[in-house]
């Protein structure tokens, strides 16, 4: 093999790594909402429950397909409280309608309420 046919192999290896930086920079509003949420529900007073534990990820799922609420700053995190839902928002966020109707239709979820976080 020449050492021309391995340049092209070296350069996309070498640009792995900054490539995932970019993407998870890019995401960075969504992998903090599901950090967050899931470091709450680990370290909450009651002991983990799977029943809870599938909510939880079944609503961060839906936030996170959802166009209009990915990547959002304004949704700090989510937690699960009996059966419903209690989002952890700014306090001007425009979209709360938006991510009360998205996550009504999560399994199990009677509700969401939501604590308002003052603006960074």
């Amino acid at each position: 093999m020449s050492m021309l046919a391995k340049v092209p192999v070296k350069m996309i290896g070498a640009l792995r790594r900054p490539a995932w930086w970019v993407l998870a920079w890019s995401q960075r509003h969504t992998l903090g909402l599901w950090g967050r949420s899931i470091r709450a529900e680990v370290a909450g007073a009651k002991p983990m429950d799977v029943g809870r534990a599938r909510r939880l990820v079944k609503a961060l799922y839906k936030v996170t397909t959802d166009s209009r609420l990915t990547n959002s700053p304004g949704l700090r995190s989510l937690t699960v409280v009996g059966d419903e839902l209690v989002a952890e928002t700014d306090v001007h966020w425009p979209q709360r309608e938006v991510l009360a109707a998205v996550l009504g239709g999560v399994d199990q979820v009677n509700g969401v309420r939501f604590a308002s976080v003052p603006s960074r």
